[in-house]
């Protein structure tokens, strides 16, 4: 089965692109973007922990997999909040 980008990968992809061109921004409206960036993380783990509360269990390798994105996103969250202090 071919798999096109995941709407997470293309938030990815935008947060890098945003990244990019960041210094551009007054501080305000970095400190808006960076608030904005770790929402969209919390949304995400929120979203995976549902799907491991329901179907962690099961059979297979997927209960593995949402927790290695947990923990991946989770460390993006605190790298995120760093960076918001920095600003």
């Amino acid at each position: 089965t071919n798999l096109r980008a995941s709407n997470s990968e293309l938030n990815e992809l935008i947060i890098a692109l945003k990244l990019r061109f960041f210094h551009f921004l007054s501080p305000e409206e970095q400190k808006s973007q960076a608030d904005q960036f770790s929402e969209i993380c919390e949304t995400e783990i929120s979203r995976m922990e549902d799907l491991l509360v329901h179907h962690g269990a099961e059979d297979g390798h997927f209960g593995r997999w949402v927790k290695h994105e947990i923990q991946r996103l989770e460390h993006r969250l605190t790298w995120l909040k760093d960076f918001r202090e920095r600003l």
